[in-house]
């Protein structure tokens, strides 16, 4: 999940714990404490649509929430294979190094990330790369090559097909260079 979605999603929650909070001071039983503040609250006309809107605004979160987990597809840390001699299971990090050997053998690029994700109905891979070179043209059809060798080598290693793969080609060295 990118950062500004988790910032967005996080302030949307903050805002829809205010709802309850509200609804607790105004229905809650006689408290000597609160009355100071509930009858403050009676008196500002702007508090029902208030209370309105961040009820309905916990609604619209709460739903969204739900749905998200309900749709959003299983993943799993790795596949298992049934064979003649028995069970075959491959983790995620063995296919993300299978990824990246195959990309530096093949391109010219001087790192390459590799994050896999392994979907486990259907046995798919979701694949995103990130790969640096030190060339500064032709980047778009680098990165439709580097697209091709992983969907290659992810079929023809593990036999499984990807759902979808995501490069991303960059010129010069990232910050934190590591050698394959």
């Amino acid at each position: 999940m990118r950062s500004g979605t988790k910032v967005i999603l996080t302030l949307m929650g903050l805002v829809a714990l205010i709802a309850p909070l509200l609804l607790l001071v105004l229905a809650a039983p006689a408290v000597s404490w609160l009355m100071p503040l509930r009858r403050w609250l009676s008196d500002q006309a702007w508090l029902g649509t208030t209370a309105a809107i961040l009820s309905l605004w916990t609604l619209v979160y709460l739903l969204g929430a739900m749905l998200r987990i309900l749709f959003k597809k299983a993943t799993t840390d790795q596949l298992t294979f049934a064979t003649n001699q028995g069970q075959l299971h491959i983790s995620e990090t063995a296919v993300a190094n299978t990824v990246e050997r195959a990309v530096v053998a093949e391109h010219p690029v001087t790192r390459v990330d590799a994050h896999v994700a392994l979907l486990d109905r259907g046995q798919k891979a979701r694949v995103t790369v990130q790969a640096f070179t030190h060339h500064d043209q032709g980047l778009k059809q680098l990165g439709a090559d580097i697209e091709q060798t992983v969907r290659d080598k992810v079929q023809t290693t593990l036999g499984i097909p990807v759902e979808r793969v995501r490069v991303t080609v960059a010129p010069g060295k990232s910050a934190n260079a590591r050698v394959i």
